[in-house]
């Protein structure tokens, strides 16, 4: 029998049929089907690592109490135990301890002076009492900055020049930059009490990609310049960026956030994370809504954290640092959170890569 003008259709699973033109079908999900053509690269699917409430609010529990003194940055926070309290240093001349006016002490910072400097705490990390995430130390991560809308949290950022900040395309609004404020040198957003406060910039400009796809999230990066520079201290510095030469360990790399979780976080919190490769994501991510015929924009590249330890929605924009091979002290950001496909299941995330933007990011910052 001739193939062409034969139909089959199916309720559920899949089916290979010919069209009337003789062009091989696939019965599929309709979300999966516009114009008639599979998507392939996740058009319409992607679900982007940034708030999903109406406007920029996030779906958070009412507080039983109010904390004392909460910091600007809306009441949609959750107040954690303090990760440290006042901490004595056993080697010093003062019995009564460190910085004892604060709940932070200061990180020690190793290495030679420049970018990515890691810090060290009195006290390592400490998971949560959920057992999902660990936070992060005072000072840990000085590089990462919120980027705020009017007053709440929107995404996360890192600060690469004293001027600039890396964040996602996704991250930067339709409407005008002015309403946008930087924070660097935060921590933890339900108390003022820390050894050096935040500071707060204004944004001269902001530029996207300009091949940015907002269907598509591809080219999804962008560059904040600030209206002054930030000033260098043990909790505000700035993070390395690839260079080609030096390569990292992609098994012990790490993201940072504060809504690695449905709300979000008072502390910076951060998950381990292993970069994998092309094929192997390309493969979990068509067992997905995605489709078996998915195929991963070549500026993106995926990692994956344990079962328990992923991120969540409301860190779009936020790092994924990991440490040159040969010195771990210096710490290289490779990649930006953009997209992943719900949570859970050690389904990857999705970055886009530093490396493949650095001609763009040199281009734009001079």
């Amino acid at each position: 029998m001739d193939r062409q003008g034969i139909y089959i259709w199916f309720a559920f699973g899949l089916a290979m049929i010919y069209s009337e033109a003789e062009e091989v079908c696939e019965c599929t999900a309709y979300f999966r089907c516009p114009n008639d053509k599979i998507v392939t690269d996740g058009k319409g699917i992607l679900d982007i690592r940034i708030n999903t409430c109406s406007g920029i609010d996030v779906c958070c529990l009412i507080p039983t109490t109010t904390p004392d003194q909460p910091k600007s940055v809306n009441a949609q926070t959750v107040y954690p135990e303090p990760l440290y309290p006042c901490l004595t240093d056993p080697s010093s001349d003062d019995p009564t301890g460190i910085n004892c006016s604060t709940k932070y002490t200061l990180p020690t910072i190793l290495g030679t002076p420049g970018c990515g400097r890691r810090r060290f705490g009195w006290l390592p990390s400490r998971i949560s009492n959920a057992g999902l995430l660990a936070k992060t130390f005072y000072g840990e991560a000085p590089w990462m900055v919120m980027i705020i809308n009017v007053g709440t949290f929107f995404c996360g950022g890192t600060l690469i020049k004293p001027s600039f900040v890396l964040t996602a395309a996704h991250c930067i609004p339709d409407f005008w930059f002015s309403r946008l404020t930087v924070r660097v040198g935060e921590y933890d957003i339900g108390t003022t009490d820390e050894p050096i406060k935040h500071a707060d910039k204004k944004v001269k400009r902001v530029v996207s990609h300009q091949d940015y796809d907002r269907k598509y999230l591809s080219n999804d990066v962008a560059l904040i310049e600030l209206d002054t520079p930030a000033v260098l201290t043990e909790t505000v510095d700035i993070t390395c960026l690839p260079d080609g030469a030096e390569p990292v360990k992609t098994e012990e790399c790490v993201a940072y956030g504060w809504g690695f979780t449905d709300k979000i976080q008072g502390i910076l919190k951060k998950v381990d994370q292993s970069i994998i490769s092309k094929d192997e994501c390309e493969n979990r991510m068509r067992h997905t809504p995605l489709g078996k015929n998915f195929s991963l924009h070549p500026g993106f590249f995926c990692a994956v954290g344990e079962i328990t330890k992923e991120i969540w929605k409301g860190d779009g924009g936020g790092p994924l640092i990991c440490p040159q091979q040969k010195d771990d002290t210096r710490l290289v950001q490779v990649g930006i959170i953009s997209w992943g496909i719900d949570c859970g299941n050690r389904k990857p995330t999705v970055f886009a890569s530093v490396d493949h933007y650095m001609p763009w990011i040199k281009q734009q910052i001079g």
